[in-house]
Order: C-alpha cells, then structure tokens, then sequence
C-alpha cells in the first residue's frame, strides 16, 4: 500500500512540475510568434521600400527615353544617371530584403519548435494526468467492505492488509477497554482480567500454582 501511495505521490509531483513547464513553454512560444511578427514587419516593409525604389528607377528611365526622343540628351544623360543611382539603392535594398526574409525564416523556425516543444509537454501532462487518475481508482478497487462480527458495523479494510480485521475500531477499543488490572492479594503482583469474566481472581497464576502444590502436601 504504501508503495502504491509513493507511486500515487509521485505522478502528482510529476504533474506540477509539468505544469510549471508548459506555462513556461507557452510563454517562450507567445515570445517566438511576436518575433515572427515582427520579422515580418521588417519583410513588408523592405518589399515595400524596394518596390518604390524600383518604380521611381522605371520612372527616371521612362523620363530618360523621353528626353532621348525630344533630343534632350542632357536630359536623357540626368535622369539616366539618377536612375543607376536608383537602382543601385534597390540592390541595397533587396540585399536588406533578403536579411529581412532570413530573420523571419530564423524566427518561424524558432516558433515552430517551441509549439512543438509545447505540444510535447501537454502531451505529457495529459497523459500523466490520466495515469494519476488511472492510480486513484485502482487503489479505490483495492478497498472492501465488510461487517464487523460483533455489532454488525462496518469494517472498510484493504485486500492487502496482511491482517484483516474482524471487528471495528469502536468494539476493538470496547473490548481494549474491558481489561483492567488489580493485585495479587498474596504477592501483590499485577493481575490482568477482563470485566466479562464471571470469576476474576484474587491470586496470580505464580501463587495460585504456589496454592495448589501446598494442597497436594
């Protein structure tokens, strides 16, 4: 039994440090998706950001042909130059986007492996908060009920008791109670009686031995 109870207490304390353990991990996995959040903020952003730089290039270079078809090559040279420039700063960009898109990989990973690590623990914990339940009621299997042979009472013992009882706890301290003790009349050695006996003695069993060999004399 008290194998069973240690068996009992420790899947519960397997269940609190559980539990500590996914609040922590549903934590930790809060924190990772507000990173990829974040991670892709700084994605739309950067998309955005190129995508402008992209249009404005295209625009000087439209503007550029345009000057180049009216004749205006001055023109044609300026906005040709400032869309390289442009351009040049889409390449930052894209290689800023390109970081942008790593970091939000990197953060998506993260995220992904602390929900698994979160669907592990709360597997765990289900699963150890069946055995725990599955524990409870196998020791309630082990407790019978049976009725006490003196006062009809009820006696709730264990199947693994090695000694069973057979009357109840009241009629066991009923019938503690019924011995008393006096003295020997002779010796003054302690006697023990029980109340429901018709002739208590008087003598202890030393003297009344003692009585018996005097007679036989």
């Amino acid at each position: 039994m008290r194998e069973r109870d240690r068996v009992l207490e420790r899947l519960a304390q397997r269940i609190d440090l559980l539990k500590e353990q996914y609040e922590d991990a549903k934590e930790i996995t809060s924190e990772c998706k507000k990173d990829v959040l974040d991670a892709e903020y700084w994605v739309a952003y950067g998309k955005e950001e190129r995508d402008e730089s992209r249009a404005t290039a295209d625009e000087k270079f439209e503007l550029s042909r345009a000057c180049w078809e009216d004749g205006d090559k001055d023109g044609a040279a300026v906005y040709s130059e400032e869309g390289r420039e442009i351009n040049e700063r889409v390449r930052e960009e894209q290689e800023n986007l390109d970081e942008y898109y790593h970091e939000l990989n990197c953060m998506k990973e993260k995220f992904h492996q602390a929900l698994s690590n979160q669907k592990e623990i709360k597997e765990e914990l289900d699963k150890t908060i069946f055995m725990h339940k599955q524990r409870i009621e196998e020791l309630k299997q082990e407790w019978k009920d049976k009725t006490c042979k003196m006062c009809g009472g009820t006696i709730h013992y264990n199947i693994n008791w090695e000694h069973i009882p057979t009357i109840c706890s009241s009629c066991r301290q009923k019938e503690k109670e019924k011995w008393k003790e006096k003295n020997c009349q002779r010796c003054g050695a302690v006697i023990r009686y029980n109340t429901d006996w018709k002739h208590v003695p008087n003598y202890c069993k030393e003297c009344r031995q003692s009585f018996e060999e005097e007679r036989k004399k």
